[in-house]
């Protein structure tokens, strides 16, 4: 982490190929929408710097491609993830039933605290749509999931998204306690409560 800034995180963006992570995280990250995308091949990486609620936030985007062949590429990059961004494509009704495949995929390489949203993709393509708003949230519902649709072409829908995910990413980081006791040992308490009772211990917030 840099000396300016309070936070690094990395998140991880999971989806098939086609739901428009490349187009979600362009948006985000430079302010440009692209009609085209080559598919990405791998791994992309991109870096968000901002202020968020008076602290400096430094997110490290993960693309991930969606391709069977590169699935085994990926799966490294779901190590340490901080949050993760989890798409589908309304206008294809596979991408929405592929979501079960990726969660069980995460499930495998994160912890099971780390914060996910989901988010539907491409509503603006309003004639095209075939999955309904209920269907997204009843999946976001069965993995206590928070939900999100937008567009690519909406800066300010992916930044709500964007931000509900990063307060996720905050309050866990601050709920982690590392406490070094009488004997040295350290150890991590995910309690917020414990902090305040181990103080006198040596302890101090990551």
């Amino acid at each position: 982490m840099s000396y300016d800034t309070d936070y690094l995180f990395k998140i991880v963006v999971i989806g098939d190929s086609g739901v428009g992570k490349s187009c979600l995280i362009s948006q985000y990250v430079t302010g440009t929408f692209h009609s085209t995308y080559i598919s990405t091949i791998g791994v992309d990486f991109f870096i968000k710097e901002k202020m968020f609620n008076d602290k400096r936030i430094k997110l490290q985007i993960w693309d991930t491609a969606g391709q069977e062949r590169f699935r085994t590429i990926t799966y490294s990059y779901y190590r340490n993830a901080d949050g993760i961004m989890l798409v589908y494509d309304v206008t294809n009704a596979e991408t929405i039933t592929n979501i079960d495949y990726w969660l069980g995929e995460i499930n495998k390489y994160v912890s099971t605290d780390t914060p996910i949203i989901l988010v539907a993709n491409k509503i603006d393509l309003v004639k095209n749509i075939v999955t309904s708003t209920i269907q997204g949230q009843q999946l976001a519902t069965k993995y206590n999931l928070s939900f999100f649709e937008l567009s690519a072409l909406n800066s300010d829908a992916i930044d709500r998204a964007m931000s509900s995910l990063t307060t996720k990413m905050i309050n866990r980081k601050v709920s982690q306690v590392i406490v070094v006791d009488d004997k040295d040992r350290v150890r991590v308490s995910n309690n917020t409560n414990s902090f305040g009772l181990l103080q006198s211990k040596k302890c101090c917030r990551t």
